[in-house]
């Protein structure tokens, strides 16, 4: 009981860390079971059968089992050699390499539209945007949901009609766009059985129009983020807009400003 309270401690103790690393951290979370796991199999090896103790060996499939896991997780850099010194200076020199990614919304392809669907933090209320390949505005529709009915299924109506106005205008090639993952689900099978019927249409006019998903980062999606939460103050309910100007401000500020750059820094020049 000692022994495993001592173990625990230190493990916990190894796990309170933080690497800043994507690399160093993905190998502190899964060292600690490696070498429990060699051990565990070394002391039964030698318990049960006719092995005995060899704790270079134990390093060595430890420094293996690590080779390995890079590997599998970065297989671009090719299988280390079982050694830490090689592994380690590895580890270094990857955890060194930054990459700026920047962020904007990037139009669609020519001939394509883009529709961009967000929701109103802890609001029940929702938006969309859709433009062109140039970046013109095009349609935009705000609204909000009733108490009663699920959080999805506002966002569902707003982005049906949005399809459905795309469809009436002869775009057939329709980008949706969000940072919100909770539209997913509904371009794949595994909707909610309370929201059937709106798969059902979203299906019905993906027959009928190219219609592809996409996910986007938060800072990518402003203006429909803003249209939502102007449409929380509004007390139109659902409201349409096909000119620019009917916009509010803050919405037309955000659209003149779309194509200017955020940018992020990934750590490990931007592995997964």
């Amino acid at each position: 009981m000692g022994a495993h309270h001592s173990l625990r401690s230190v493990v916990s103790i190894w796990w309170a860390q933080r690497p800043r690393s994507r690399m160093l951290s993905f190998l502190f979370h899964r060292l600690p079971m490696i070498i429990l796991w060699e051990l565990w199999t070394h002391y039964a090896a030698c318990k049960y059968g006719d092995a005995r103790p060899n704790f270079a060996r134990i390093i060595f499939r430890v420094a293996t089992a690590v080779s390995e896991c890079i590997y599998r997780r970065w297989p671009s850099g090719g299988l280390l050699p079982p050694r830490w010194s090689v592994i380690m200076e590895h580890v270094r020199r990857e955890s060194g390499r930054r990459r700026v990614v920047p962020i904007r919304w990037d139009p669609p392809p020519d001939g394509a539209v883009k529709v961009n669907v967000a929701r109103a933090p802890l609001r029940g209320a929702y938006a969309a945007i859709v433009r062109d390949s140039t970046g013109k505005f095009l349609y935009a529709i705000s609204s909000i949901a009733f108490r009663w009915d699920p959080v999805e299924r506002g966002g569902m109506d707003v982005l049906l009609r949005c399809i459905q106005w795309c469809i009436s205008q002869s775009f057939l090639r329709v980008h949706v766009e969000s940072h919100h993952s909770e539209f997913d689900c509904f371009f794949r099978e595994g909707t909610p059985w309370y929201l059937h019927d709106v798969y059902a249409r979203l299906r019905f006019l993906c027959s009928t129009a190219t219609v592809q998903w996409f996910h986007c980062d938060v800072r990518a999606n402003g203006p429909t983020t803003e249209l939502a939460l102007w449409a929380v103050d509004s007390t139109e309910g659902m409201r349409e807009f096909t000119n620019l100007q009917d916009l509010d401000i803050r919405v037309r500020s955000l659209l003149s400003m779309d194509d200017l750059p955020f940018f992020r820094i990934d750590e490990d020049g931007g592995n997964p």
